[in-house]
């Protein structure tokens, strides 16, 4: 599939999208009557790759880490939402686990893309 988007071409964007997959799976397990845990979940979920797209489409360093900070925000609620899951009773340790993977993995990505991303800028700036 060609890219088309800068954001199309972020590893980390890629990656984030695969966790929205493996959240489908999961969340059409729970079946009925979990709306809210699912309705959360997905908009978490949307929020990064969302954000990831709004901040690679920004111009300038600060515009760009504000969204990147936003996702990473983002993916880490994800996680504790699975935790939830597990704590309600409504998913089992195993099964949350691919997911929180993906999510650690998008975590670091979005950290290590924000301090580079600060540190260019204050080199920029001079400070």
């Amino acid at each position: 599939m060609p890219a088309y988007f800068d954001h199309e071409r972020l590893e980390v964007y890629r990656v984030a999208r695969s966790f929205n997959r493996e959240l489908s799976g999961l969340l059409k397990e729970l079946g009925r009557g979990h709306s809210d845990s699912k309705d959360n979940l997905k908009r978490a979920a949307k929020s990064v790759t969302r954000n990831i797209a709004e901040g690679s489409g920004k111009w300038s360093v600060p515009d760009k880490v504000h969204f990147y900070h936003i996702s990473r925000g983002s993916a880490t609620e994800c996680a504790a939402s699975l935790d939830d899951l597990v704590d309600f009773e409504l998913a089992v340790q195993e099964r949350i686990e691919p997911g929180k993977e993906i999510l650690g993995r998008v975590v670091a990505m979005l950290t290590a893309m924000i301090r580079s991303l600060e540190a260019r800028h204050a080199r920029t700036m001079g400070e």
